[in-house]
């Protein structure tokens, strides 16, 4: 090989976006081949159809008798000849060639037409066929002709079905894909800016919320509120000790009250106010010493599921009905009222106290109102951020779809133009 067919041959190297036009031109050329090929074809389609439909005529005329040789076989040439005549008179409507060029369509008229003649044409044309003494010159012009037709077709298919239109299409709607997703990249990007705006904004109410929380904490009065807080913190957490332990005292029990609450629910054992305390113990205990206070509804219901254990209303196992019969009698001898019951109440009493002092003071209900604001505010920044970075996340998924695409694009563009064309990294 010479110097100059190497230098020939030699891929001329271009930009993504130097093949994308490419291929968009090529496409264009392409698409205006397949106009005036199609239409050429179209052409030779509507004579051979028309030449079809003369033979038909021709014939229908051409009578066979059925007495000068086998019948049988006669009759069934003359049956075939009867539906092909039929069949061949119908052709010109079946394979009217469509009014546009688009790949598309042309594919759909090819293979709608080569089912027509395959199925409405041949089926009678091979019976025909076999009877070429009796019908010599006609067979040899319907042949002929369709043989051409099946050609003429046979030619559309190919250039319709070809891989490099194929290909150069599949680049056309990647583009059309790109150039969708560049179309929400801006809206996104609108959308962003947008968004950081109103972030930044957020961001300066927020921090001048702050600043007025932190100059009311530093004005007169606020030892007061200080000193009321941390007393209430520290009966707050008195408060969290004692329910801590009454709980474990009633984990024990917990499976034996869960039945005592299944078997009232069907019988009057226990009275109204009873069942809404054994709701509580089983749902938040520590409400319980608010509506009994003195603990004496309370050690009804112990009382009550203790006799229902030993009895055996409530079926235990042996081992078992011993252990929780002992847990239930430690519970009724203890006393629960002064432990429990009596320091939780004036805890929460202590606790109701302070935050009434606190509310009395200036300072407490601006604080709370500036609290509030602060919030609010810092819930709304939030949502603000989720939604940037929701917006952010789309971006990034459309770059990267953007980046797959183009990723196609290059590799059917080295298809299309192979040894012709080399994209540049």
């Amino acid at each position: 090989m010479g110097i100059l067919d190497f230098l020939k041959q030699k891929a001329k190297s271009v930009s993504l976006e130097e093949a994308k036009k490419i291929a968009v031109n090529e496409f264009d050329a392409e698409k205006k081949e397949l106009v005036d090929f199609s239409s050429k074809k179209f052409s030779e389609i509507k004579h051979l159809s028309i030449r079809l439909t003369k033979s038909a005529s021709l014939l229908e005329n051409h009578k066979i008798d059925l007495d000068e040789g086998n019948k049988r076989y006669r009759q069934i040439v003359v049956t075939s000849q009867k539906n092909l005549v039929r069949q061949l008179k119908g052709i010109s409507n079946k394979i009217v060639p469509p009014t546009d060029f688009e790949a598309k369509t042309l594919r759909e008229y090819v293979s709608k037409s080569n089912l027509v003649i395959t199925n409405d044409l041949m089926p009678y044309w091979k019976n025909i066929a076999l009877a070429k003494l009796m019908l010599k010159d006609e067979v040899n012009s319907i042949g002929d002709d369709l043989k051409e037709l099946l050609e003429t077709l046979e030619g559309l298919r190919n250039r319709a079905f070809s891989e490099k239109l194929a290909n150069l299409e599949k680049i056309s709607e990647l583009l059309k894909k790109i150039e969708s997703n560049k179309k929400l990249l801006d809206e996104l990007d609108l959308k962003i800016s947008d968004s950081k705006n109103k972030g930044k904004e957020k961001e300066k109410s927020v921090t001048k919320i702050e600043d007025k929380i932190s100059g009311k904490k530093n004005s007169e009065g606020i030892e007061s509120f200080n000193e009321f807080t941390n007393k209430k913190e520290v009966f707050e957490k008195q408060k969290i000790e004692l329910i801590a332990g009454f709980n474990a005292e009633l984990a024990p029990v917990e499976k034996i009250l869960k039945r005592l609450q299944s078997v009232a629910e069907s019988t009057k054992l226990l009275d109204l106010k009873e069942k809404e305390l054994l709701g509580f113990l089983l749902e938040t205990p520590a409400s319980a010493v608010a509506l009994d206070p003195k603990g004496t509804v309370f050690r009804s219901v112990i009382v009550k599921a203790e006799k229902l254990v030993k009895e055996g209303t409530i079926p235990l196992k042996n081992k078992e009905k011993e252990k929780k019969a002992e847990a239930l009698s430690n519970l009724i001898e203890k006393d629960f009222f002064s432990e429990y019951f009596w320091k939780l109440n004036n805890i929460q009493s202590d606790i109701n106290m302070i935050e009434k002092k606190i509310a009395s003071l200036d300072i407490s209900s601006e604080l709370r109102v500036l609290e509030s604001d602060l919030e609010t505010e810092g819930r709304e920044l939030s949502q603000l951020n989720w939604s940037l970075n929701r917006l952010e996340s789309e971006k990034s998924l459309a770059n990267d779809e953007i980046s797959e695409l183009n990723k196609k694009i290059s590799n059917i563009f080295n298809t299309v133009f192979d040894k012709k064309y080399e994209i540049k990294n």
